[in-house]
């Protein structure tokens, strides 16, 4: 009979040496990476769907004929609260100089958008991360006498006051708004006075005395400031989902913001696997409407990441399903319905393409008349295309439908939703390939019970998936608990393969929202927990295949600063799958973070996971003798508990040698002449291939063992040499003690 590490262990649960054996579980310090605060961090400009267009932490602008500036504050207003901007004139003691060319045409330098009005004056936009900084640049000393005043169209939906600075304030008491602030007169020699600014009546009046415009050296600047004012918290974004792209080697975070209660946009980050921010934050869909519930597509074959999301005049629908592509340089593709108006699509879900063997998406989404399925394709360059409806769901009633991140190897994507089952919600699966076809005959409920399953989440390798949910505490109950199953996909059915098992279930305590992602040696499943009436974490737990708890619970309660504790709306993603080399299992837990008080801004964060850690080096405790080779371990995969890929090596073996591994606790050696051999438990032969010895031994998944010292060392007989007396070509590895680590 082989050993395995599992034997091993199971002697050591009887057989527990001094200092050695279970301990008390370690904390998850091996398994969580830094944060990184998402949203807000850089200007934008974009030429968006034909239109300039920027956006700074809490507003975005649009330029034309005039100036549209937009404060982001979120759903504390039911409408955009815009500013108009235009210039009017420029003149000189009443005299005017010139009179604006709203059409001159617009030139777009970096993060600066400027029009020229006349030979001698340009009117400058320089995008900032705290608003827009308007300049007027004359090249040569304005004709006339007096001071110099600047005329602008500036038309607000917001009341305003003129502050004891001399700011103009265009706020919402304790919401925010706009500020234009105080002017200043900048010459060639670095000279600078303080003008003067007035509004009245719609129009703006930016002035420098007279006596600082007739001295000053040219060119001179007059620069004014349009920022924005919060007094409650910074943006408003939420929905955010991560997805990887292994063709490119980066993650990319999309979310949504919403400017008023009808106007919520796009934005997407590019992410290293270090969790670095790549580039400035993507203006991804800035129309005045609502785009909501983002999704990240990655398609290899194209090298391009799509993102797929909700769209619609109104928050309150009906919505239609579009796509649009994303390059790593930035640019964005067309708008490709997906899903019309008509179907009010919505709870949209995306499943992506791991191989250069297929280059579609596999779409799923709710719909008045139940679930459907459409397969988008993404050639390498253009627009997507979109197929048919495939009808998962055919009753009204079926809902939330989520889709596993990929189809694996093989191209089969399962696919969850929630529907009544004898006077409950239950949970129902199917599987669809490639070529979207349903795999399953029927589809039957995989929970079974007497309280409603809802809010699935899925993920595996296209063979096996493990699906997450939140599940009433008791019939009626408006508490749930987190629950997780296995399914095996057979070829035509999908199968329950382990029981209904509870992640977290504290009594009493609100879990919900789940979501879960394959990091290859285990599934992490992440969740919303009520602390307290305005105090929500994040939970995460690591879990094997059965679904059994691997490693302890986290808890993620984000950036946490004072009055900000609601942590909400968890997605995670890994590269395990998407890597395609066994070895990557990382990924991002993205979330929103919001205020405790109204109006609940919020902004996304992201969190680093992993499923293994980095465990602990072997360390030598004894040398070598003979021709016994070096003994090392690895294998990508290292010494902690459901490390399924952890590997004894043994290398520079001659091509006649007969390898055994040996496994023991610690303990003195035995002597052999100078040999110092290791007193094992076991002895296991493993064939010598080129000089080179391997015995994978997966680890076994229980918090136990973590602490316990195991100590290995390869021997070897028919080596050329003889230094063990005892035994006639006999030589051994170093002897090295490696410890289990949580």
């Amino acid at each position: 009979m082989q050993p395995t590490l599992a034997f091993v262990l199971a002697l050591a649960s009887c057989h527990v040496l001094p200092g050695q054996g279970a301990q008390a579980p370690a904390p998850f310090s091996t398994t969580v990476g830094a944060r990184t605060a998402i949203a807000g961090m850089a200007p934008t400009l974009v030429a968006h769907d034909g239109v300039l267009r920027a956006s700074g932490r809490h507003y975005k602008a649009e330029f034309g004929e005039h100036l549209l500036f937009v404060p982001a504050l979120g759903a504390a207003v039911e409408q955009n609260q815009p500013l108009r901007y235009r210039l009017s004139s420029i003149a000189r003691d009443g005299q005017h100089i010139l009179t604006a060319d709203p059409i001159a045409a617009l030139q777009r330098e970096e993060l600066r958008v400027s029009r020229r009005h006349s030979g001698t004056v340009t009117e400058r936009f320089d995008v900032r991360p705290e608003g827009l900084e308007i300049s007027y640049l004359f090249t040569s000393r304005p004709a006339g006498t007096g001071d110099l005043v600047v005329t602008a169209d500036c038309l607000a939906s917001l009341p305003c006051a003129v502050r004891a600075d001399g700011t103009l304030a265009f706020v919402l008491p304790e919401i925010g708004g706009i500020t234009i602030s105080h002017v200043t007169g900048i010459d060639a020699r670095g000279e600078r006075v303080r003008g003067g600014l007035r509004w009245q009546d719609g129009k703006l009046e930016m002035s420098l005395p007279a006596a600082f415009v007739d001295r000053a050296a040219y060119p001179l600047v007059l620069d004014p400031l349009i920022g924005t004012e919060f007094q409650i918290g910074v943006n408003d974004d939420s929905d955010a989902d991560v997805g990887y792209q292994h063709a490119v080697g980066l993650y990319l975070v999309a979310w949504k913001r919403r400017y008023s209660a009808f106007d919520h946009d796009i934005y997407a980050q590019f992410l290293s696997p270090a969790g670095v921010p790549q580039g400035a934050p993507i203006w991804f869909d800035s129309a005045a409407d609502v785009a909501q519930r983002p999704r990240v597509g990655t398609v290899p074959s194209a090298n391009r990441f799509v993102i797929v999301y909700e769209k619609s005049a109104s928050p309150f629908g009906p919505f239609q399903v579009v796509c649009r592509t994303l390059e790593t340089n930035g640019t964005i593709g067309v708008t490709t319905v997906v899903a019309p108006t008509t179907d009010n699509a919505r709870h949209v879900a995306v499943g992506s393409e791991i191989t250069n063997d297929d280059d579609d998406l596999l779409v799923v989404f709710e719909t008045d008349a139940g679930i459907e399925a459409r397969e988008v394709t993404v050639p390498p360059a253009g627009a997507p295309t979109v197929s048919a409806a495939l009808a998962l769901a055919t009753t009204p009633l079926a809902d939330e439908p989520e889709i596993s991140r990929s189809g694996g190897l093989l191209g089969y994507w399962m696919v969850v939703w929630s529907g009544p089952i004898n006077g409950n919600r239950e949970l129902l699966a199917t599987v669809v390939d490639r070529t979207r076809t349903m795999r399953t005959a029927f589809t039957l409920p995989f929970t079974a019970n007497t309280v409603d399953d809802s809010h699935p989440a899925v993920d595996g390798d296209g063979s096996t998936f493990v699906c997450a949910y939140q599940s009433q505490e008791a019939p009626g109950s408006t508490l749930h608990d987190i629950r997780a199953i296995r399914l095996q996909f057979t070829g035509t059915a999908v199968n329950p393969v382990s029981p209904e098992t509870p992640i977290e279930a504290t009594p009493g305590q609100d879990e919900r929202r789940p979501h879960t992602t394959w990091l290859g040696p285990k599934h992490c499943i992440v969740f919303e927990e009520q602390i307290a009436t305005i105090n929500t974490d994040i939970g995460a737990w690591l879990v094997e295949d059965t679904c059994a708890l691997c490693n302890q619970k986290m808890s993620f309660d984000g950036l946490n600063p004072p009055g900000r504790n609601r942590e909400f709306g968890p997605r995670v993603g890994g590269r395990w799958q998407f890597a395609l080399n066994g070895v990557f299992d990382d990924g991002f837990l993205v979330f929103a973070e919001a205020d405790d008080n109204p109006p609940f801004q919020s902004s996304i964060i992201a969190q680093q996971l992993q499923a293994l850690g980095n465990g602990q080096a072997a360390v030598v405790v004894g040398p070598g003798c003979g021709n016994g080779g070096t003994s090392f371990v690895g294998g990508g995969s290292p010494f902690v508990i459901g490390s399924q890929y952890f590997t004894f090596y043994c290398s520079g073996l001659e091509a006649g040698a007969v390898p055994f591994l040996g496994l023991g606790f610690p303990s003195p050696p035995s002597a052999c002449g100078p040999c110092s051999l290791l007193n094992a438990i076991t002895f296991e032969f493993v064939p010598n291939i080129g000089g080179l010895a391997t015995r994978p031994l997966p680890v076994t998944c229980n918090v136990a063992f973590v602490g316990l010292t195991l100590e290995f060392q390869w021997v070897s007989l028919f080596t050329s040499v003889s230094p063990c007396p005892s035994v006639n070509g006999l030589s051994a590895s170093n002897r090295q003690q490696i410890t289990l680590t949580n």
